[in-house]
C-alpha cells in the first residue's frame, strides 16, 4: 500500500524596520567619554559619531560632520527613524546656487515628526532662488525662510509620520541652514537636559481631536524651566503645565488661549505638559532646560549647572577643572626656554 505524505508550507511575512540613516536618542547633549571625529577607533560604539570607518571615527558618505554637535548629519535623502529617535540635517556648500536638495523624514506608524530649524543663513537679495521650506504631502507648512544670521528656533510638526524639507542652494559666503528633528508619539518621556516640544501638525490646523502628554524628567534636586515659543490663542488648543508627574499635581500654568513668552519653572524634578487639540487648532510649541545639573553630569548650557560649576565639553565642572582642561603644557618647550635663560644668565 502506497502512502502519500503531504507537506504544508507556511509563508510568514515579517516587516523589518531598517535603520538607514544617522539617528540618535540624544541630539542636544553629547555622550561623555566617547571619541571625537577623526580619532582612531576599533568599533562604532566608541565614537561620538557612532561610526567607526577604516579604524577612524567618521561619517558615512551620505553624511557630514555637524561641527556644532560632533554628530553626523544627513546631507540629503530619505531618513527613516524609530520612535524617540532624533537627528540633524545640514546643508552643504557644494550645492549649486538655486539647485534643489531634499530631505524626507519618516517615522514609525503612529508617530509624528517635529522639525526645529535652528539656523538660517541665506542670501536675502535672491530669495526666489535660495531658501528652505517645510512641506507635508506637497502642502507648505509656513513660509519659505530666506534670512541671514537667524538663530531663532522655528517649529514645524507633521500630521502624518512624514515631513519633507526643501532647500535651494545659496550663494558663496552663506551657510544655508541647520535643523534637528525628533520622532515622537502622543505620549513621550523627555530626559535630555534641554529639548524642544511641539504638538502634532504645528503650526497648521491639525484637523481632529487628540490629546498629548510630554513628561520632562530630571534627576532629584534639579529643576525644569519651560519656555513657550508660540501662541495658543488661535483655535481650540488647551495646554496645561503641571508641577510633577501627574495631572493631579499643582498646575503651574494654564496656557489655553495665551500668547506669552514667559517661562515657567518646576519645584521638583518633573514637569508634565498636557495639550489637547481640537478642530481648527494651531497647537503648541516650546523649549525646556533642566537646571541644577551636578558636578560630572551632562550639560549643554552654562547656566544649567549648579552654582560654582560651568558647562565645559558637555560636562559640569569646577572653574579650576575648566582651566586645567583648556591648558596644554608642552614640557619640551619649557625645557628649551629654561635652558636658554640659563645660557643668558651664565
Amino acid at each position: 500500500m502506497k502512502k502519500e505524505i503531504q507537506f504544508c508550507v507556511y509563508v510568514v511575512y515579517v516587516i523589518v524596520w531598517f535603520r538607514v540613516s544617522e539617528t540618535y536618542t540624544n541630539c542636544l547633549t553629547l555622550t561623555t567619554g566617547k571619541l571625537q571625529y577623526g580619532y582612531t577607533c576599533i568599533k562604532s560604539s566608541e565614537c561620538q559619531t557612532e561610526y567607526c570607518i577604516n579604524a577612524a571615527c567618521s561619517c558615512p558618505d551620505v553624511s557630514l560632520l555637524d561641527e556644532e554637535t560632533g554628530l553626523c548629519a544627513r546631507k540629503s535623502g530619505h531618513i527613516i527613524a524609530r520612535n524617540e529617535e532624533c537627528g540633524y540635517i545640514v546643508s552643504t556648500g557644494d550645492i549649486p546656487f538655486g539647485a534643489l536638495r531634499q530631505w524626507n523624514i519618516t517615522g514609525e506608524p503612529e508617530t509624528y515628526v517635529t522639525l526645529v530649524i535652528l539656523e538660517v543663513n541665506m542670501n536675502p537679495y535672491t530669495c526666489d532662488n535660495n531658501y528652505v521650506e517645510v512641506t507635508e504631502d506637497s502642502r507648505i507648512k509656513g513660509r519659505a525662510l530666506c534670512t541671514t544670521g537667524d538663530f531663532t528656533a522655528k517649529y514645524h510638526a507633521s500630521i502624518s509620520n512624514n515631513i519633507t524639507v526643501n532647500y535651494r542652494g545659496t550663494t558663496a559666503g552663506y551657510k544655508g541652514f541647520r535643523a534637528v528633528y525628533f520622532i515622537r508619539n502622543n505620549s513621550a518621556v523627555l530626559t535630555e537636559p534641554t529639548g524642544y516640544i511641539s504638538s502634532q501638525g504645528y503650526p497648521m490646523d491639525f484637523g481632529y481631536y487628540r490629546e498629548y502628554t510630554m513628561l520632562i524628567t530630571a534627576k532629584p534636586g534639579q529643576l525644569i524651566r519651560l519656555s513657550p515659543a508660540g501662541s495658543t490663542s488661535f483655535g481650540n488648543a488647551y495646554v496645561h503645565v503641571y508641577d510633577g508627574q501627574y495631572t493631579n499635581m499643582t498646575e503651574l500654568k494654564n496656557l489655553t488661549d495665551q500668547c506669552t513668552l514667559k517661562s515657567y519653572t518646576s519645584t521638583s524634578n518633573y514637569m508634565l505638559v498636557k495639550f489637547t487639540l481640537s478642530f481648527f487648532s494651531q497647537g503648541f510649541s516650546g523649549s525646556y532646560k533642566i537646571y541644577g545639573v551636578a558636578h560630572g553630569d551632562s550639560c549643554n548650557f552654562f547656566e544649567t549647572c549648579l552654582e560654582g560649576l560651568a558647562c565645559h565639553g558637555g560636562v559640569c565642572l569646577t572653574y579650576e577643572e575648566t582651566i586645567c582642561k583648556d591648558t596644554v603644557i608642552d614640557y619640551n618647550k619649557i625645557t628649551i626656554i629654561v635652558g636658554a635663560v640659563g645660557l643668558l644668565l651664565s
